[in-house]
């Protein structure tokens, strides 16, 4: 077994961007530096691989408008889908840095399944114990597959400046509801793994397509109205997105869950 380096050495560009007033030359511990900041970091190393990453999970519903606050501690990591046949060169580039390759926890396993299963988790903090390990996660684009077509290119910026950015694809909104959709589909209904998407995709549609306004009504007569109004504002932007032509069912599904909260009946397998 290899041994995970210690200390990274940081490319001048970036070391003079984040110790500007430092005269420090030598290599520094990767878990001296904040998670954010060697995510920053990683994206950067990425690139220079010639890896570019979709934006997953977390980040991505971030994006569109949904607060850190509802998800519980393992969305507080920053996930990424890598194409399958770069997964393990990203991977390698990571533990480069010094970020080791973690076993996910017995706990998140039970409550999360192929979320952790499938992933490979790389610790951003120094610490391993379950409640404050934060870790990067690279997932295989087989796992959560997106065509050329629902993803858009953007440019990342990193370390908080404009002028220093890297590419990255982030799902179209339509995309990402797919994705979770298709993604359920594929697991029993009882399933942990769909248990988690489950949730995740009520908490999106509550704060991308209701502005976490939904259900704050009392429930008399004009709130009624001003509730039912909202649904079907809602119903309205999934009814304009476009499918693929063999998806239309992932619009018919979405409708009727988002004009009646009933997510856990969205498909699932049976086998």
């Amino acid at each position: 077994m290899s041994m995970q380096p210690s200390h990274i050495s940081l490319p001048n560009t970036i070391r003079t961007i984040m110790f500007p007033s430092s005269d420090a030359k030598g290599d520094i511990s990767p878990f001296s530096l904040p998670p954010k900041t060697l995510v920053d970091f990683s994206l950067w190393m990425l690139n220079r691989a010639g890896i570019v990453v979709t934006e997953w999970r977390a980040l991505l519903y971030r994006r569109m408008n949904v607060p850190l606050v509802p998800f519980s501690k393992p969305l507080q990591n920053f996930s990424y889908i890598v194409p399958d046949d770069k997964l393990q060169e990203a991977s390698e580039v990571l533990t480069s840095m010094g970020l080791p390759l973690s076993v996910p926890d017995p706990l998140y396993l039970s409550t999360g399944g192929d979320l952790f299963a499938k992933a490979l988790l790389h610790r951003i903090t120094l610490s391993a114990n379950l409640g404050p390990a934060r870790f990067i996660l690279l997932y295989p684009s087989s796992f959560c597959p997106f065509r050329p077509s629902e993803l858009e290119s953007v440019n990342q910026p990193l370390f908080g400046l404009d002028f220093l950015s890297v590419p990255l694809n982030v799902p179209t909104a339509s995309a990402t509801y797919a994705s979770l959709v298709r993604t359920v589909a594929v697991y029993k209904r009882h399933n942990a793994t769909r248990k988690t998407l489950l949730s995740e995709l009520a908490q999106l549609a509550l704060y991308n397509l209701y502005d976490g306004d939904y259900g704050k009504y009392s429930g008399d007569e004009d709130d009624d109205e001003e509730s039912e109004r909202e649904i079907q504002q809602a119903v309205a932007v999934v009814r304009g997105w476009t499918w693929n032509a063999d998806e239309e069912w992932i619009g018919d599904a979405l409708v009727e869950v988002v004009a009646t909260s009933a997510y856990r009946n969205l498909p699932w397998t049976d086998c």
